[in-house]
């Protein structure tokens, strides 16, 4: 039997090494994206809210989202939730100048 034909048990462990590092990696990954699909979750339900001060807290929290959040964070917004409770926050006699004043 050729020795060179017996694969090294040490270039093995690496390849499982990389196997690892690469599904830590992977799970790291949908933690994120599920940490930040229930920020906005959170968010969402803040701003459904009838008392005054979890709507504000709320908008003040997707503002600090929209204004940090990178890329990958947006895509999970949901658009079509968050725009039509934004614009009931308008309608409330006193939040529309407390969000003029965050989003300006």
């Amino acid at each position: 039997m050729d020795p060179k034909s017996v694969p090294k048990i040490e270039s093995l462990k690496h390849v499982q090494n990389i196997q690892d590092q690469y599904n830590m990696i992977n799970a790291m990954m949908n933690l994120e994206q599920q940490n930040t699909s229930f920020k906005f979750n959170q968010i969402l339900s803040g701003l459904q809210s009838e008392e005054d001060a979890i709507v504000l807290d709320a908008v003040g929290q997707l503002a600090v989202e929209l204004s940090l959040g990178d890329e990958v964070e947006l895509q999970s917004l949901p658009i079509e939730s968050i725009i039509p409770e934004l614009m009931k926050c308008l309608e409330k006699v006193y939040i529309p100048d407390i969000v003029c004043t965050i989003f300006y």
